[in-house]
């Protein structure tokens, strides 16, 4: 018996990675419409090409077009094998060349709306392929990179030659940027290279020179090289150095001891960035042009009719003695921090972004517009520490804080900070005034449960009644254990909390009974002595629509399947695995409206499993789908559209699906597109409108019925145009009727085909 649960075990393991491909065509139809939702404010390089400007981001890339004043964007859900983009330059045809942190090189091409992938380096053996910087001279793309310096044709996309070895450096050099004139210079954390006169194969060592601290140069980290007034000059961590002969001299003498990170040269005038400062130098004494008032200044793009084009960690700043335009990059979350994620009834996503200083607030997006609560637009909220959230029924927003309490926003817009001055609620032992509060959730009866990480008065379990009074509850089953971190409430209200705690880590639960003011009733317990359960970090909980209870796992998902039973007799519920799932590191969960499970994973991205576990329907990671990260920290729906939203690491995605929640009757029922055109690749009849579970029939005009099949459970399924043969139907009027399962409520609606 062992050495078949070994082998299935080895199934598992081999399988589902195989599946993660497969399954990109067979669920084409059922997730659809990917979207990427990046920040891309933070521009690393950009280019100006005519009214455009365009930046490559760690969000993708974009373009601000300056005559219209609006934003095109493209990342991984566009087509871009990848969005966090470190490196661009212009052709002389107008392609847009990337260069990405992984390797990978992409062309994009504005005049046919198609991008190039050249995944060379991307696929070379190298540790690090990181592409530093682009530059174009002609036809040819010079890509710097952390292990060389390599030729690209630009026509054709095909490598000239990659250079690995210069003089007597050593073998992959990093490459900070490229300059040719008539030799090709380079800039390295060893000094400049310099292409020797006369030399005609590169990719021998002798055909370079190097200059470093022996040549004159203050620092062998040079930045970049270029040619003002018909010299040489090069930008290092110490300044500027021009070069006479072979040797080099300061440029700037006040400049010796700083790092020039980088310059640009228009005419008789040396543009260049200097501690977060742009500054013109034309002989004699430099001149301060701009200090931006926020942000970082990270490269100079341009000079275009007296405005200096500028790089920063806010975005494009277009800069002119007159006219001075700062923060240009398209609308999006302010970070790509997604720790938690919630859907209310209106469709309002809400995000939580970080624990501690790395919290950027709250966001909010309707659909269309991205917005941000934090402490520059409200100073009231204490801090931008906000890790979680939760929506109620009346779509009241619920926010915990990294030490600050937690924030209610009511749907009129009224916010309060319930904190140490307002509630009974304590915090750690060293500061009382210091809360954490990792989940706020809402009872049957309306009333607020809050769960205290780490309560120095060891009272971890905090409600809010309707009319504003407090209880209070330690952990009964343990009241030794200090810290908490998750919660969810069943249908029966018990609380069921996850400790964190070195101590006694697992799952526990508590029920008040209905009875705040009597203890005898209460029920509660350690659900992780349950053998399931031991050993095991829990990671995520949820309540899916049957009142069970899943939870993630670092070594699997688990299920209980009747939590109520711990207010009988038996205070040890029955949990079960989930064998297809033993080897993941289960890092979030969330149900779908027609109660399918959703599983991100640690490292090997996202999982859709049937209502019961036992049937994988789709598998996603960044090789097969537009995910920006296989590391899944959240997942959340809108169930009035079925869109799933999942934050990682990298960013949030989201996909349509045909989870939509069903509705209550058949009024509605709709078909489209109409005409129905067969024969389209990935195209399908819709039909909304349905009830659940609903059965569907497709009849055509003389009654026969020539197809019949089951809804996947919400207000939405498709036809694919066949019959119950596999063959498509000829053109025609066709009757597409659904009911429910005993036939009791049935509706039709007419359909056109048109097969080509």
């Amino acid at each position: 018996m062992k050495e078949k649960a070994g082998y299935l075990l080895f199934l598992t393991k081999i399988c589902i990675p195989l599946l993660l491909i497969a399954f990109t065509s067979a669920t084409g139809q059922e997730f659809s419409n990917w979207k990427n939702y990046t920040d891309k404010k933070v521009v690393r390089s950009a280019g100006v090409s005519g009214d455009l400007i365009w930046a490559a981001t760690s969000g993708g890339l974009f373009y601000y077009n300056m005559v219209t004043k609006s934003y095109f964007t493209l990342d991984k859900a566009d087509g871009l094998s990848g969005s966090n983009l470190n490196s661009l330059a212009i052709d002389s045809e107008g392609k847009v060349w990337m260069g990405s942190l992984t390797g990978i090189l992409e062309v994009y091409n504005p005049q046919t709306h198609t991008t190039k992938r050249i995944s060379d380096i991307a696929n070379s053996n190298f540790p690090n392929k990181r592409i530093n910087s682009l530059s174009v001279r002609g036809d040819t793309v010079f890509v710097s990179t952390e292990f060389g310096l390599s030729l690209i044709d630009a026509r054709n996309y095909v490598f000239f030659d990659t250079f690995f070895k210069f003089a007597t450096l050593n073998a992959n050099s990093k490459i900070f940027s490229s300059f040719r004139d008539s030799l090709i210079y380079a800039g390295s954390d060893f000094g400049l290279i310099e292409q020797k006169p006369g030399s005609a194969n590169l990719a021998a060592p002798a055909s370079w020179n190097v200059y470093n601290t022996t040549s004159g140069l203050r620092s062998n980290t040079v930045y970049k090289a270029g040619s003002y007034q018909g010299s040489l000059i090069v930008s290092t961590s110490r300044g500027f150095a021009v070069k006479s002969d072979t040797l080099f001299s300061s440029l700037i003498p006040s400049l010796n001891t700083v790092p020039v990170t980088d310059f640009s040269v228009n005419g008789d005038s040396l543009l260049y960035i200097v501690s977060n400062a742009l500054w013109l130098y034309r002989g004699g004494t430099p001149v301060l042009l701009y200090t931006p008032p926020t942000g970082t200044l990270s490269s100079i793009s341009g000079v275009s009719s007296g405005k200096v084009f500028l790089t920063s960690d806010l975005g494009i700043t277009i800069f002119s003695p007159t006219d001075t335009l700062t923060g240009i990059y398209p609308s999006g979350p302010g970070s790509n921090q997604f720790l938690d994620l919630a859907v209310d009834n209106n469709g309002i996503l809400w995000t939580a972004t970080g624990r501690d200083v790395t919290g950027k607030g709250i966001y909010k997006f309707d659909g269309f517009t991205w917005s941000t609560i934090d402490l520059s637009t409200d100073p009231s909220i204490g801090s931008n520490a906000y890790f979680s959230v939760t929506t109620t029924s009346d779509n009241t927003l619920l926010a915990g804080n990294w030490g600050k309490g937690f924030l209610r926003i009511k749907p009129d817009g009224t916010r309060t900070v319930f904190n140490a001055q307002n509630t009974p609620i304590r915090g750690i032992s060293d500061d009382p005034d210091f809360i954490v509060i990792p989940a706020v959730k809402q009872d049957s009866r309306g009333n607020l449960w809050v769960l205290n990480h780490d309560a120095a008065d060891r009272k971890i379990l905090s409600a809010l009644t309707p009319d504003s009074t407090w209880h209070q509850y330690a952990n009964t089953a343990d009241s030794s254990i200090a810290q908490y971190m998750n919660m969810v409430i069943d249908r029966s209200d018990t609380k069921w909390y996850i400790s964190t705690d070195a101590q006694k880590s697992g799952l526990f639960y508590f029920n008040e009974n209905k009875t705040f003011g009597v203890k005898t009733d209460d029920k509660f317990g350690y659900a992780s002595s349950v053998s399931e359960l031991q050993g095991k970090t829990i990671n995520a909980m949820a309540i899916d629509k049957r009142g069970e209870i899943w939870l993630g796992t670092n070594l699997g998902t688990f299920v209980i399947a009747n939590p109520s039973s711990v207010l009988g007799t038996s205070p040890n519920p029955r949990i079960t695995s989930l064998f297809s799932l033993r080897q993941y590191t289960v890092t979030a969960i969330a149900v779908d409206p027609i109660n399918r499970k959703w599983i991100g994973t640690n490292n090997q991205g996202l999982l859709v499993f049937s209502p019961d576990g036992s049937t994988l329907i789709a598998a996603f990671d960044t090789r097969n789908s537009p995910l920006l990260s296989d590391a899944i920290q959240s997942i959340a729906f809108n169930e009035k559209t079925g869109t799933a939203y999942i934050g990682t690491d990298a960013g949030l995605t989201s996909v349509a699906t045909l989870a939509a929640k069903p509705e209550r009757d058949l009024s509605g029922l709709t078909v489209y597109p109409s005409p129905f055109i067969l024969g389209t690749p990935g195209k399908a009849l819709t039909i909304d409108g349905l009830l659940q579970d609903a059965e569907i029939k497709i009849i055509d005009i003389s009654g026969n019925v020539i197809r019949e099949f089951s809804s996947p459970g919400g207000r939405i399924a498709q036809w694919d145009g066949r019959d119950s043969n596999g063959s498509f139907v000829n053109t025609g009027v066709y009757i597409i009727t659904a009911s429910d399962q005993e036939g009791n409520s049935v509706g039709s609606v007419k359909a056109a085909v048109v097969r080509k």
